[in-house]
């Protein structure tokens, strides 16, 4: 969907003419990059108030109409007055085909009311498993699977961390988790390093996540390496005994794990065979000592 946007070249700058062009019910703005010279433009306020409403007007590359000229531009930033309904400047971005840009993108979840993903599930907090007390068990799943479709397309990738513990659905020394607590924040990130575009398409059913990236083929090859493992230590499960059970009732509280430190090198290279990147991912996965708690009298 095409969502458009009007402009006028703005003349006039400096505080005493911005204020005067608000009165007009204007907004003045800036438009900039795509390697051309920074130009002052002013946008009617109405139709910009109206506009900011609408979550794709944020996250969408828009066509600004300036007279007889087109672009596609990015809203870069906006300023609202503090406590009345007016935007008091704007600013956006030239898209320049031949320039990587970034910007956020919200995702909406199809009923997610109803989906096990976005209920309560299970996570490893503060080094344990728990169930039951995380929103959406299962989020280390599609960012772990993400990262590695982005990973073996060749892409450039960022951050990245690994599980506590090791869980052996992942790839060993490839697992990607995220989480937040309060201000601490642990992502998941690529970047687009081609000159096209990508489409990522995504299947998800109980069980199953899977994403597949299309783009123009750039030529490009990776190679994994066979994940180098040292100080491996065993893992192992016992049981333990309760009353807050019902006698001859059993509650798997812990999981065990293999403990291990993992090195994975990955080499990209372009058609020609020349090397983009060589990159070699470690990961502490920590032992776990399972427990089964047995309900006793």
């Amino acid at each position: 969907m095409k969502i458009a946007i009007k402009a006028e070249p703005r003349t006039l700058q400096g505080t005493g003419a911005s204020r005067r062009l608000r009165r007009t019910d204007k907004v003045p703005g800036i438009l900039y990059g795509g390697g051309k010279d920074a130009q002052p433009i002013e946008l009617d306020h109405k139709e910009l108030f109206f506009k900011l409403k609408q979550e794709a007007f944020h996250a969408s590359i828009l066509e600004m109409e300036m007279g007889s000229e087109k672009a596609q531009v990015l809203l870069r930033d906006y300023q609202m007055h503090p406590f009345q309904q007016r935007v008091l400047h704007a600013d956006f971005q030239r898209v320049a085909a031949d320039r990587k840009i970034h910007m956020k993108v919200p995702l909406h979840f199809v009923n997610a009311d109803v989906s096990p993903a976005v209920k309560l599930g299970g996570a490893i907090i503060n080094g344990h498993s728990v169930e039951g007390k995380t929103i959406g068990g299962g989020i280390c799943s599609t960012s772990t699977t993400l990262f590695n479709a982005a990973l073996r397309a060749g892409l450039e990738t960022g951050a990245r961390a690994n599980h506590y513990y090791y869980i052996t659905r992942y790839p060993k020394g490839l697992d990607a988790t995220v989480w937040e607590d309060g201000s601490a924040v642990q992502n998941m990130t690529f970047t687009n390093d081609t000159p096209y575009p990508i489409l990522i398409r995504t299947y998800a059913r109980p069980g199953i996540v899977r994403f597949t990236l299309y783009s123009v083929p750039t030529g490009r090859t990776v190679s994994i390496s066979k994940p180098i493992v040292k100080n491996y230590i065993k893992g192992y499960t016992v049981v333990k005994y309760t009353k807050s059970l019902k006698p001859g009732h059993y509650l798997q509280s812990e999981y065990q794990a293999d403990g291990q430190d993992v090195w994975v090198t990955v080499t990209v290279k372009d058609k020609t065979g020349h090397v983009i990147s060589t990159k070699t991912y470690y990961s502490h996965y920590a032992r776990m000592i399972g427990v089964i708690m047995k309900g006793v009298a």
